[in-house]
């Protein structure tokens, strides 16, 4: 085998460097003119470095671990990524792609990620940005820039204690409010006015479960017959009847003679009904009667309600 040993190589003709079988060496700078460089062909337990100014292994190959480190000679993965800057996304596309084999599986660019499917997973924007995540193609949940969280659609929820999704601990529903003014109906004829600024009442919607609270006063009229007044939400209907209630109310200044004044029962009884029985809790046998509206004084009666219900 023949060897050449010196010093320096210096080139023949200025600016046209020294080529090697395929190999230019110019100016501080290596050039492949035909085929490639290769390092370490024999697969020696050899390591690579290169230096940049101001850090030593700033590309460094394990050749003992098959690792490649950036910005640092200890790789733990088969890429390491060292240094106080880890990332950053360059080029017009300004993204960051993961494939196995030749086929897309996630990507990240500076205001959104996604899946294999090419759907934007979410969305991270900098300012006064919400913060949006999809999936399968949609828009399933949005974080304000105020920190509320809302949901793509009106049927999401959130299973609570379980972790798999099980219809009975989805909690995918909560309101609340007052009512608008109420009327009170007779069963019979003739109608019941109801006080200004005693007309509503409110509730709170937790799940399926309705909580009303509030106090209406009623004025007398020419009105008969049995007094209901209406729900924000129609009663459920259960099997067994177990859906059925049986609320309490307190009435204030009605006809004594009827014994229609103190406690008293609002039913609510009937499946997917949307009214409520006022039942006076005194007199029969059966525990009380309804109350009718020729019970409600001259000078008005007052009733006030705090009962819950389950809704449809």
């Amino acid at each position: 085998m023949s060897e050449i040993r010196v010093d320096t190589i210096s080139e023949k003709t200025s600016a046209n460097g020294v080529s090697i079988d395929g190999l230019t060496i110019k100016d501080g700078g290596i050039t492949a003119t035909t085929g490639a460089i290769v390092f370490n062909e024999a697969s020696a337990d050899v390591d690579f470095r290169v230096e940049s100014n101001g850090n030593a292994n700033m590309l460094f190959v394990d050749g003992g671990n098959d690792r490649v480190g950036v910005g640092t000679n200890a790789p733990t993965k088969t890429l390491g990524i060292g240094g106080d800057g880890l990332m950053s996304l360059e080029g017009s596309s300004n993204a960051l792609t993961f494939y196995d084999s030749s086929a897309l599986k996630a990507y990240i660019t500076s205001q959104s990620f996604g899946d294999h499917n090419g759907d934007g997973l979410g969305l991270v924007t900098a300012g006064d940005e919400p913060i949006k995540f999809f999936a399968n193609g949609a828009l399933q949940w949005t974080i304000e820039t105020t920190g509320h969280l809302i949901p793509g659609a009106n049927d999401h929820g959130i299973y609570l204690g379980v972790s798999s999704a099980t219809a009975s601990n989805l909690l995918d529903d909560y309101e609340e409010g007052v009512t608008g003014n109420l009327t009170l109906t007779p069963a019979s004829a003739g109608s019941i006015s109801v006080a200004s600024g005693f007309r509503k009442l409110a509730y709170t919607k937790v799940g399926r479960v309705v909580h009303i609270t509030g106090l209406l006063k009623m004025g007398s009229g020419d009105a008969a017959g049995n007094v209901t007044f209406p729900l924000p939400f129609a009663l459920a209907d259960t099997s067994d009847r177990a859906e059925i209630t049986r609320g309490f109310g307190y009435l204030v200044n009605a006809r004594a003679a009827n014994s229609a004044g103190g406690i008293c029962f609002i039913d609510v009884q009937t499946a997917g009904a949307t009214t409520a029985l006022i039942v006076k809790g005194t007199n029969t046998a059966n525990g009380g009667k309804d109350f009718n509206a020729t019970d409600i004084a001259d000078s008005g009666t007052e009733l006030s309600v705090n009962f819950s219900y389950l809704a449809a």
